[in-house]
């Protein structure tokens, strides 16, 4: 995979942004952390925050690929928005890997990650190695 300059991204909590940090690695993947606990505004400036990162990486490898660290559980308003944003701006070929810490994270966000391009981990590596690795043919 071909690296993209772009800067790293972070939340600005002094106007209202939720706490992450996000970047492109040198692989292509986009790597963001998710730390405290959001509002639905503040997942909507994330969105629109991080969508110049989606179409960098689009445009150099024709599919995004995220690899998404959760440190909080959401309220489930919030995590169910996060969710549809996330599947709004996903086009065909894009995977994103949930890596989480707390079994209630993980039952959360199996609720909420209902395709097969979306994987839960609890290792980083592994769920680095799943984005990499070919998804399955659909069945």
């Amino acid at each position: 995979m071909v690296s993209i300059p772009a800067p790293a991204i972070r939340g600005d909590l002094r106007a209202g942004d939720g706490n992450f940090d996000a970047a492109i690695g040198p692989d292509g993947i986009i790597g963001v952390t998710i730390r405290d606990v959001w509002t639905n505004a503040q997942v909507d400036r994330f969105f629109d925050a991080t969508d110049p990162l989606r179409r960098a990486v689009r445009a150099a490898h024709g599919r995004v690929l995220q690899l998404v660290v959760v440190e909080t559980v959401q309220p489930p308003a919030v995590a169910l928005h996060v969710r549809n944003c996330t599947v709004a701006v996903k086009l065909p070929g894009d995977r994103n890997a949930f890596v989480v810490a707390s079994q209630l994270s993980k039952l959360q966000i199996t609720r909420l990650a209902t395709t097969r391009n979306f994987g839960l981990f609890t290792d980083r590596l592994v769920a680095r190695q799943w984005l990499l690795a070919e998804p399955p043919p659909a069945s």
